[in-house]
This record gives structure tokens, C-alpha cells and sequence, in this order.
């Protein structure tokens, strides 16, 4: 199956490092109320987004969800520009009140997107980044297209350029460009091809040796 903004979101929310904030998400709509996204930028800095005033059993109700989503948007916003030296003004636009009510796929993915651009620019980014780079490369493509379309929002500094509309070098190093991470991965990756042609040569030889011996026999 192709992967989609959707399901790439969902594979990223199921890594291990968030395996301590909060289960895997099942579906985009479980995201509506807020929680999810919340705790996982509580995972990268507790004290911007303290869970204490968070409704955790929103369920369906949409009042709820909808605080929860103005805690997270407005959380989101201060920790940008007191934390990274950011402004995300369109965040105030996103359509928090069709996400609460109806888990609206637009608003809830760009919402989202936030999220994820916040986490890979964070003091912990290395975490996220490999969390990113361990998903399937169709799957990598789409975080990519989703954070780049969150950086499109997002300013540097006063009357800063838009993070999507920066030098495409810096940019790429903002999303991927962990070169040590992304050397360490690619070495596991061989180790672990090896590992597997390896167990396929032994399998072949047992395979011989067993017509050898059903020969002799």
C-alpha cells in the first residue's frame, strides 16, 4: 500500500520514542482531541507543554477536544518563538473548531505538520529525525512534504524568510541532515543485509548437507 501523509504521520506517532508518552495512534481522527500531539511535544519539552490541564477523556466530547487544541496551538506558538526563535502565525488559522468536532483531515494534518516541525527542530531532534529516517522511504517522503508544508508558515526572527522558502541546503539539513545519524543508520542497514545473506548461505549449506547425506544413506 502507498503511503500517504495519513498513515506516514501514524507510523512516525507509533515509534518507540514516544512508546512512554502514549500508545499508538489507530487512526488521523484519534488525533483530534489533542492529546497525542500534545504528549508528544511534552516528550521533547515538559515544561512548554505541561499535561496537567489537558483533558484526557475527551472522547467525543467536542468542547473538550476543542480546549485541548487551543492549549496545543497556543503552546505550540510560544514555545516557536520563546524556544526556537520562530513565529508561526498561521497556526492562529488553523480550523480547530472542524478538527474538535469532526477530526477534519486538512486542519488536523497541518496542525500536525506543527508538530512534527517543532519536534525536529527541538533540543531532542536527533530522536525525532531517526525516528523519521527508520520509516519506509515512501513514508519519509511524505513526513518531509508535511513539514515543509508547515515550514511554509513559520518565520525567522523579525520579518524572517519562510522556513519552506529558505536555501534548499539549510533546509534539507534541518529535516535530514543528521550526516552522522544518517551514517550510523545506513551501517545497521548493511550489517543487518549481511546478517541476512549470511543465515541464507548456512541455510543452503544445512539444505546440501542433508541431500548429501540422504545420498550416502
Amino acid at each position: 500500500m502507498a503511503a500517504t501523509p495519513e498513515s506516514s504521520l501514524l507510523s512516525f506517532l507509533s515509534s518507540p520514542v514516544f512508546s512512554s508518552s502514549f500508545p499508538p495512534p489507530p487512526t488521523l481522527s484519534s488525533l483530534s482531541d489533542g492529546v497525542a500531539l500534545f504528549k508528544a511535544m511534552s516528550s521533547a519539552s515538559p515544561d512548554h507543554f505541561s499535561e496537567a490541564s489537558l483533558a484526557l477523556n475527551a472522547a467525543d466530547n467536542w468542547p473538550l477536544k476543542l480546549s485541548n487544541l487551543k492549549k496545543l496551538a497556543k503552546n505550540l506558538g510560544e514555545y516557536f518563538s520563546s524556544a526556537l526563535s520562530l513565529s508561526a502565525p498561521a497556526l492562529s488559522s488553523i480550523d480547530l473548531t472542524s478538527v474538535a468536532k469532526s477530526g477534519a483531515r486538512g486542519p488536523l494534518l497541518e496542525l500536525s505538520g506543527y508538530v512534527v516541525a517543532a519536534l525536529i527542530s527541538s533540543a531532542e531532534k536527533a530522536s525525532y529525525i531517526k525516528a523519521i529516517m527508520e520509516l519506509e522511504g515512501g513514508e519519509q517522503a511524505e513526513m518531509k512534504a508535511v513539514i515543509e508544508a508547515a515550514m511554509g508558515g513559520v518565520t525567522q526572527g523579525a520579518g524572517g524568510q519562510a522556513g519552506a522558502d529558505a536555501d534548499a541546503d539549510d533546509e534539507e539539513e534541518v529535516f535530514f541532515g543528521d550526516e552522522e545519524l544518517a551514517e550510523a543508520l545506513r551501517s545497521r542497514d548493511e550489517a543487518r543485509e549481511e546478517l541476512a545473506a549470511e543465515k541464507s548461505r548456512v541455510s543452503s549449506l544445512r539444505a546440501e548437507l542433508v541431500e548429501a547425506e540422504a545420498r550416502a544413506g
